[in-house]
């Protein structure tokens, strides 16, 4: 008996569970393709029944599908008794099209789910665009293993109408997430038996997270954690959390021993620097929080696991709370071994060994409780192998399916008979958790990063704004003002200015500045995937990240397919340096796309000095303004005119150096004697070159940065 349910477990598992539904319509009882067979389907009353006697052997491929093998053969291994139920070969189609096998579920009552795609032609991962060419329909259904039968299976929404999708499990429910080309988010809530049991619409800016009761819905809204009951009732409310943090990203939920849920987030806090935390979602109180990258943090089953590595060291571990006390796995060795957390919190580590002759995979099984239940090894054959999926236990049979794929894209699904193996996993050694570093960081807090949320432009500034309107219609760009400017960008977060005189006199300079470039330059920003240029006249810009500068006059960055532009108005005098600086940036990035494919660096070193202690001039490092051995060609630095660079600045890189030499050709009081610096000339000239290279240059005349390119072109024909 158990024999031929294997055989009916793989072959409805991998042929009629996930391809019988194809027509893309909820599928239930006899209502499927009329390719069907019956001996796999549930009656119109909902009884289960069979033409196949449970004890016949089931005829091979009864599925109508090219690829599949029922083999159902032992296989070597160390310890316990491992099967190959079946195995998908890569190409494997049906009358409905290619299938691509994404995740099974454990559902802890009998019956399996399974999330799969059809697509019109195979899907081959070593093709870059084979996703995009293809035409895939995602589906989920659920088969009865101890009746051998598919159940039901569903459609999920259809992919050109969403942005992104995933399928979440909380206990028995199944999530079908979508995120929308809108940015709002819905769920669809499926049941162990796939009946539609919810459907919720949020505003949330990323996919959201299911309390493992599947009460509450917790999702990010402008760096804010907020939680709805998954009923549909009400709308979501914000988490209070103890201290100052804006929450990038959700990464789980898990439950404590009592019961507690608690949140695993990524975010800033009130340093602004970016931190892992986990909250008591409760009370707000803050358990852990640490710089990213110190461990990773994340659920797996309602359990938390930290992973933390270290190179130097050569070694990794895990720690993990599954409701008893948290122990942590160690080992030593330089392949890493990796670890799923099963439906009843059971821990499998897993471990794949390659060679050309066949892969090994290694299994260890510990309870929750952090014992040692079991341990196996066995060979594949395949130069490489992973697993595909999580894998699932088999109620009542205390074994594991455990589906593997191979390089050459076929899937394997092995059966693990756990109990005939003994001792735990070789190289793995269980301790109690200790830790060495706090559990909460110190924080200032200087800060509230719910500041930097932008906000719409106060009424009192609504005049300026209208001035902006208009030299946004006259000029071809966005521009930002007072509360609009809040945010984070790149590596900086960015202040309003808001008093009204500072804003009007900036808004005056801006006006002064662009109507020195040529009519339509910005609208020229707009080409291929690039949207033009977004403009922010801020207050401060403060750097955040490491290798940045403490305050930044001014930052360039891309953002939602616009080259972004921030200068620090605080002193609008300046501005007009900065702007010119930071536009001379977006040049560089706008030449990239142009045919002639941006500065040839090459050419540009060759118009430097160089040495053989440094090769090329510059430092790349916001943190050293310059080698010492070049400040004598440095213009503020010497009264020689035999010089290279505008200050130790240009010596950081090399599109620093080229947006001094713009900014200051650009000012109305430069600082250089262009006359007497033909070394800054040349470059500057050869920049003026790309430039137009780069840029449709019909009706430019008199442009400021080309001032001495016609010139020094006299003079060398001279």
């Amino acid at each position: 008996m158990k024999q031929c349910r294997q055989f009916m477990f793989i072959g409805v598992l991998c042929a009629a569970l996930f391809l019988l539904s194809g027509c893309g319509r909820v599928a239930v009882g006899n209502d499927l393709p009329a390719h069907s067979v019956s001996a796999a389907l549930p009656a119109s009353d909902g009884s289960a029944t069979s033409d196949v006697p449970p004890e016949a052997e089931p005829e091979e491929n009864p599925y109508r599908i090219s690829g599949l093998t029922l083999t159902g053969e032992a296989v070597d291994s160390a310890n316990g008794d491992v099967e190959l139920l079946g195995r998908l070969a890569p190409d494997a189609e049906t009358e409905e099209g290619y299938f691509t096998l994404s995740q099974l579920y454990d559902l802890s009552n009998g019956k399996l789910a399974a999330l799969y795609s059809l697509s019109d032609r195979q899907i081959n991962i070593s093709e870059g665009d084979a996703w995009d060419i293809a035409n895939v329909k995602e589906y989920l259904a659920i088969y009865d293993w101890e009746t051998g039968q598919v159940e039901r299976t569903v459609a999920l929404p259809e992919a050109d109408e969403i942005n992104f999708s995933y399928v979440e499990q909380s206990g028995s429910l199944l999530w079908s997430w979508t995120q929308h080309s809108d940015g709002t988010l819905s769920a669809l809530c499926y049941d162990d038996s796939l009946n539609l049991v919810t459907e919720l619409e949020c505003s949330g800016e990323l996919f959201g997270c299911i309390t493992e009761d599947g009460r509450w819905l917790y999702y990010v809204e402008d760096g804010t954690l907020l939680r709805r009951a998954t009923d549909g009732s009400g709308a979501g409310t914000a988490v209070s959390l103890q201290r100052n943090f804006s929450v990038s990203y959700l990464d789980g939920i898990f439950s404590g021993e009592d019961g507690v849920q608690y949140a695993i987030l990524y975010g800033m806090a009130g340093d602004l620097q970016y931190y892992d935390a986990v909250v008591n979602l409760d009370t707000g109180e803050f358990l852990y929080l640490r710089e990213t990258g110190a461990a990773t943090l994340y659920a797996d089953n309602g359990v938390l696991v930290v992973s933390t590595s270290s190179l130097e060291e050569n070694d990794a571990s895990y720690t993990v709370f599954t409701g008893q006390e948290p122990a942590t796995y160690t080992w030593d060795e330089e392949e890493a071994i990796s670890l799923e957390v099963l439906a009843d919190r059971q821990l499998l580590f897993y471990k794949t060994e390659w060679s050309e002759e066949g892969s090994t995979v290694r299994l260890g099984l510990y309870d929750q409780e952090h014992n040692p239940v079991s341990s196996t090894s066995f060979s594949v054959e395949e130069q490489y192998v992973w697993l595909c999926g999580t894998p699932v236990l088999l109620p009542e049979e205390n074994a594991l399916l455990i589906p593997i794929q191979g390089d050459s894209l076929a899937l394997y699904f092995y059966r693990w008979d756990y109990t005939t193996g003994t001792g735990g996993m070789e190289g793995l050694e269980v301790s109690e958790a200790v830790y060495a570093d706090p559990m909460i960081a110190d924080v200032t807090e200087s800060w509230d990063p719910a500041y930097f949320q932008p906000q719409d432009c106060p009424e009192e500034l609504a005049d300026l704004r209208a001035e902006a309107d208009a030299l946004e219609e006259q000029y071809g760009l966005t521009i930002y003002l007072s509360d609009e400017c809040r945010n984070f960008l790149g590596s900086y977060a960015i202040t309003a200015l808001s008093d009204h005189d500072t804003v009007a006199y900036a808004l005056e300079i801006l006006e002064e500045e662009l109507a020195k470039y040529p009519e339509g330059f910005f609208r020229q920003f707009e080409c291929q995937w690039l949207e033009g240029i977004e403009l922010y006249l801020a207050g401060s810009i403060i750097g955040i990240g490491d290798g940045v500068l403490d305050y930044a006059g001014g930052l360039q960055t891309t953002s939602d397919s616009h080259i972004v532009l921030a200068v620090d108005c605080c002193n609008p005098e300046d501005l007009r340096t900065a702007l010119h600086h930071e536009i001379s940036h977006a040049i560089e990035i706008r030449l990239l796309f142009s045919d002639a494919g941006g500065v040839d660096e090459e050419v540009w070193n060759e118009l430097n000095p160089s040495s053989q202690q440094f090769g090329d001039c510059y430092t790349y490092s916001y943190e050293t303004f310059g080698y010492e051995e070049f400040y004598s060609f440095v213009y503020d630095l010497t009264t020689s005119r035999d010089v290279y660079f505008i200050d130790t600045y240009s010596l950081t890189f090399p599109t620093e150096d080229r947006a001094r030499l713009f900014e200051n050709v650009m000012s109305d009081s430069s600082t250089v004697d262009w006359a007497a610096c033909p070394n800054l000339r040349a470059k500057l000239n050869y920049y003026a070159e790309c430039i137009r290279a780069g840029f449709d240059t019909a009706g430019w005349e008199d442009v400021p940065w080309e001032a001495w390119l016609e010139a020094d072109a006299l003079d060398g024909a001279a």
